[in-house]
Formats: structure tokens, C-alpha cells, sequence
């Protein structure tokens, strides 16, 4: 069924020259944390994913989500043996990608979950292990979007903007404590959502891996925390038990325990003041939702003692 989704005639020109041209089937499918837009397109028994974004040069594009980073990072992670999407035509001038539909289910719905889950911690190992995972331009995590974005929460959870570059500092003490930690290829939003189950492939090729466009050379744990303590919603405990055995005998146990309940602190951290930030900013109040459950998460997780120098700010 043709849904009543209308494409501007500089979409269609771009579609003209795929397989989509002309009258096909159109659906929305549920945007991010970023201005992009998705759509589904079908066609007889085929289908792809339409991206709309802001083109790298505009003002509206942000951080973490530009097309450039899409292109380039798509064919770094094909390279280590990952399945993202094949990008079928591209216009970075216009802010359009035509890219493969996954069509299929997030990890956490998938059939076979311990399965899944178990496969997104093979993922992860192939970022930390792989000889050539760090063979690619990457900038540094605390030099990233999404650890500066910690500064949101003196700004809009505590209300206390004059605290910031003193909140931020003793984060970055933190880090330094945790700086044994190896430095992997980190996908930086390694959530559910952007990790889909096909099980019709081979080994870590069965996690097909969205959103990767914001990678960074970061902390390893950080994507195994996103991946655990979902700001969304709770990981089943029989599988959160699993991963975080699986993956706690690659590193010495003392490091993993630190640096696993900093990251997780800092992670909600930042995903609350984030949400305020947005909704304040950019009128996405459908976010603030999220804010009750993980408020209390936070101030509760920075009772840890290896958190108390945060936690005296708070």
C-alpha cells in the first residue's frame, strides 16, 4: 500500500536513477536523537531505506551524524567482516542515501535473545581485537560530541551552568584514572535499536549494526555499557548476567568493575542533561520521558565510591 508520504521532486530526481524511481510504496520509519529522516521504500518484493539529513555543510547538520562519517565508516566496518548496510546511491550534496533494508528485528525482540546478545559481544570484540579495527580517522571519545555532552547535566539537570567546566574536569580525571583501559574502535550508540538480528548470516555477520556513523577511538567497555544499561529500557538480567561475564574475563577484573560502573554513571548522565538539552533547545519534549526513569538510576550510581569526587558536585 502507497502511504500519503510526499518526496520533494530533488528526492525523486535522486530515486530517478535507482530501482525506486517512479510510483512505489513509502513509509515513515521512526527517526533518531538527529534531525535525519527515514522512510521505507517498496518496490514488487524489494525495499530500501531512504535517508534525508542535513548536508554535511549545513547549519543543521550535527555532530556525530554526518553523511561523510556514514560513507567512510560503512566501508571500514564492511572491512572488518561486520554487516552494516550496502549503500545503493548517494548524493552528499543533496543529503541523500539510498541504503539496504535490514528488514529485520532489533536484538532485543529476536526470537533467539541470549543468541543475539551473545553475537553483539562478538561485535565487540571484533572492534577491540581486530588488527585493523583502529585503521581509520577517528577522533578521540573525550574530544567527541557525546562526552562533551556531559556538560548538560550542571546546565539542565542541576541548574548550576557556573559548575560546568568543574563538572567536565573531574570527569576528565576520571578518565585519566581509567586510561589501562585498551582504546577500541568504540560505535559510541551500541543500543538494541541500532543492532538487528539476521539469522540467516554467518557468526558476527548475524548482528547487522546501524548508526555507526559517530564511531570514535574511545574507552573499551563503553559500547558494552550502552549495550547493557539501555537508557531505554531494562535488559533482561539472564542476558546482562551473560555479557557481562563473557566479557569481563578480557580485561583485568579490577579495571572492568571501575571503569563498567564510571562509564555506566557517566552514560546516564549525559543522556539526562542530553534529553533536557533537547527538548529545551530543540522542542523535542517527546524525550523527557526517559527522564524519570534514569534520574534516579544516575544519582543512585554515583554512590559508587570510585564516583564520589562527581558525586560531591551533585
Amino acid at each position: 500500500m502507497i502511504e500519503s508520504v510526499s518526496l520533494a521532486d530533488d528526492v525523486r530526481e535522486f530515486l530517478a536513477h535507482t530501482e525506486f524511481s517512479g510510483e512505489c510504496g513509502i513509509s515513515r520509519v521512526s527517526s533518531d536523537w538527529s534531525p535525519r529522516q527515514f522512510y521505507r521504500l517498496t518496490k514488487s518484493t524489494h525495499s530500501a531505506i531512504l535517508l534525508i539529513s542535513p548536508t554535511d555543510s549545513s547549519p543543521n547538520a550535527v555532530k556525530g551524524h554526518l553523511l561523510s562519517d556514514f560513507i567512510r565508516l560503512n566501508a571500514h566496518f564492511r572491512s572488518l567482516g561486520l554487516s552494516v548496510p550496502e549503500i545503493y546511491a548517494s548524493d552528499e550534496k543533496s543529503g541523500f542515501l539510498l541504503i539496504e533494508d535490514f528488514d529485520a528485528t532489533p536484538i532485543l525482540n529476536a526470537e533467539d535473545q541470549m543468541g543475539a546478545f551473545d553475537g553483539a559481544c562478538g561485535v565487540l570484540k571484533v572492534l577491540k581485537d581486530h588488527p585493523n579495527s583502529l585503521d581509520v580517522p577517528l577522533i578521540s571519545y573525550q574530544d567527541g560530541h557525546v562526552y562533551q555532552a556531559l556538560r548538560y547535566f550542571p546546565r539542565y539537570i542541576l541548574e548550576k551552568p557556573e559548575l560546568e567546566d568543574e563538572w567536565m574536569a573531574t570527569w576528565d580525571t576520571l578518565m585519566d584514572e581509567l586510561s589501562a583501559l585498551p582504546q577500541v574502535l568504540t560505535h559510541i550508540d551500541f543500543f538494541a535499536n541500532n543492532l538487528m538480528w539476521l539469522p540467516e548470516r554467518e557468526g558476527v555477520k548475524r548482528i547487522g549494526i546501524l548508526d555507526y556513523q559517530g564511531a570514535v577511538k574511545g574507552p573499551y567497555l563503553y559500547d558494552l555499557v550502552n549495550l547493557l544499561e539501555d537508557a531505554r529500557r531494562d535488559i533482561p538480567e539472564e542476558i546482562r548476567q551473560h555479557c557481562l561475564s563473557k566479557m569481563r574475563s578480557t580485561i583485568d577484573p579490577d579495571l572492568y568493575d571501575k571503569a563498567y560502573a564510571i562509564l555506566t554513571a557517566q552514560f546516564h548522565a549525559r543522556v539526562c542533561g542530553q534529553m533536557v538539552f533537547l527538548a529545551k533547545e530543540k522542542g523535542r519534549t517527546d524525550l523527557l520521558a526517559l527522564k524519570d526513569r534514569l534520574l534516579p538510576k544516575v544519582m543512585l550510581e554515583l554512590q559508587h565510591p570510585a564516583l564520589k569526587a562527581v558525586n560531591q558536585l551533585v
